[in-house]
């Protein structure tokens, strides 16, 4: 937790299939029960792509959902997110979290025979 904002949950799934559109939610909260501030939600994989990056103005006591997606690669992956608040001109990391993502292995074949069953009676199918 940091001085004015909490990264309650960092949502993605924990496996993808390479190429496949993994869809990121960064639910962060505003703690300071008497101001709004603006915050910045940053979320990255692989220390470089950014997939989220911009700033809202999350009331007191309120949670804001930043949103964001990227193709998944050949490999497996750790998206790191990271809020931000405002101090003169800089903005101040304050709050982290990270979630790992598995490369999920895809399964490929052909289908060369189906089989019906019926009262014990077995017959295949045709399949094109």
């Amino acid at each position: 937790m940091g001085l004015y904002t909490e990264i309650q949950e960092l949502v993605a799934p924990g496996s993808a299939t390479e190429g496949e559109r993994v869809d990121v939610s960064v639910r962060v909260r505003n703690i300071d029960l008497i101001h709004g501030h603006v915050v910045t939600c940053v979320a990255i994989y692989d220390g470089s792509a950014h997939f989220i990056d911009y700033s809202v103005i999350i009331p007191a006591g309120e949670t804001y959902s930043f949103e964001g997606n990227f193709t998944m690669p050949n490999r497996d992956i750790t998206i790191f997110a990271y809020s931000y608040y405002p101090y003169g001109a800089e903005w101040i990391v304050d709050d982290q979290a990270q979630k790992n993502v598995i490369l999920a292995e895809m399964f490929r074949g052909t289908l060369s025979r189906k089989e019906l069953e019926y009262d014990e009676s077995r017959a295949s199918i045709p399949v094109r």
